[in-house]
C-alpha cells in the first residue's frame, strides 16, 4: 500500500513538473517572439519622408514606454527634423524641429507674407494645424528678433509650439497654440548689461558667420546660453567629416570650447 502510494505521489510530481516546464516554455516563447505587426525601416522612412521632406541622417530602433519605437531625423532645408514612430502603429509619437540659421531677408519676407494672414491664423479650424512658418510670423510680431529654437509639443491634451528666441535686449521664450496661434506663455530672460560693458551683443548671423568661417559645413543647431555671468552661443556645425559643437562668447566672437563627434565610416 505504501509502495502504491509512494508511486501515485511521484506520477503526480513528474505531471505537475510537466505542466510547470510547458506554461514556462509558452510564456518564453510568446515573449521572446517579434511582433508580427512590426513595421520595417523602410515603411517607417516613408512614413516620415512623406510628412517632411529632406535627407535621413539617423534611423535607429528603440523601446520606449514598453513600445518598440523608430527614432528618425531628417535634415531638410531650413530645419532638422527628429521624430519618434510607433513600429507597430506609425503613429509618429514625437517631433522636434530644430530650425537652421536662416538669412534675415528670408525671416523678414515671411513676416511680409504672414501680415496680410494673421487674423486667418487666429480663426484657424482645429483640424488644421498652423504651420512651422506661420507660428514664426505670428512670434517675430510679437517680438523683433530671430528665432533659434522651435519645437512641436503637447501637454493636457493641448498641442503648442515651444519657441525661443533672441532679441538685443533678452532671450524670448514663447508656447503658441498649435492651432489658433494664441499666445499661450510668454517669458524674457534679459541680457547681463554688466558684461555689456562698450561691447555690442553679436547677433546669432554674426556668431553664425564666426563658426562656419573656422568650419567649411552647415549650421544645424542653435542656442544662446549663459553660463558663470558669460553669455555666448552654443553652435553646432556639420561637416562632412564630423559634427563639432562651439561656444562662441556673445560678446568678444571668442571661440571658447570646441568638441567633435566624428562620423562613423
Amino acid at each position: 500500500m505504501k509502495q502504491k502510494l509512494l508511486q501515485h505521489k511521484k506520477f503526480l510530481i513528474i505531471v505537475g513538473s510537466l505542466i510547470i516546464i510547458g506554461a514556462a516554455f509558452a510564456i518564453w516563447q510568446f515573449n521572446s517572439s517579434p511582433a508580427s505587426a512590426m513595421m520595417t525601416e523602410e515603411e517607417a522612412t516613408e512614413i516620415a519622408t512623406n510628412q517632411y521632406s529632406g535627407e535621413i541622417v539617423e534611423l535607429k530602433q528603440d523601446r520606449e514606454d514598453n513600445k518598440q519605437v523608430y527614432e528618425i531625423k531628417i535634415q531638410g532645408d531650413d530645419r532638422l527634423y527628429d521624430l519618434t514612430i510607433d513600429a507597430e502603429t506609425g503613429d509618429i509619437l514625437e517631433l522636434d524641429e530644430d530650425m537652421v540659421q536662416q538669412a534675415d531677408n528670408s525671416n523678414n519676407q515671411e513676416t511680409e507674407e504672414n501680415n496680410d494672414g494673421n487674423n486667418t491664423q487666429q480663426e484657424n479650424s482645429n483640424n488644421e494645424r498652423l504651420s512651422t512658418e506661420e507660428v514664426t510670423a505670428i512670434a517675430q510680431e510679437e517680438y523683433d528678433g530671430e528665432v533659434i529654437d522651435l519645437d512641436f509639443d503637447g501637454d493636457d491634451g493641448r498641442q503648442y509650439y515651444d519657441i525661443e528666441m533672441l532679441t538685443d535686449e533678452a532671450e524670448i521664450e514663447l508656447e503658441i497654440d498649435a492651432y489658433s496661434g494664441e499666445i499661450i506663455t510668454k517669458s524674457e530672460d534679459r541680457h547681463d548689461q554688466t558684461q555689456q560693458g562698450n561691447e555690442a551683443l553679436l547677433s546669432a548671423d554674426e556668431a553664425s558667420n564666426i563658426a562656419l568661417e573656422e568650419y567649411d559645413g552647415e549650421i544645424t543647431d542653435l542656442d544662446f546660453d549663459e553660463d558663470d555671468g558669460r553669455q555666448y552661443y552654443e553652435i553646432e556645425v556639420t561637416t562632412s567629416e564630423a559634427e563639432i559643437d562651439l561656444d562662441i562668447d556673445a560678446y568678444t566672437g571668442e571661440i571658447v570650447s570646441i568638441s567633435r563627434d566624428y562620423h562613423n565610416d
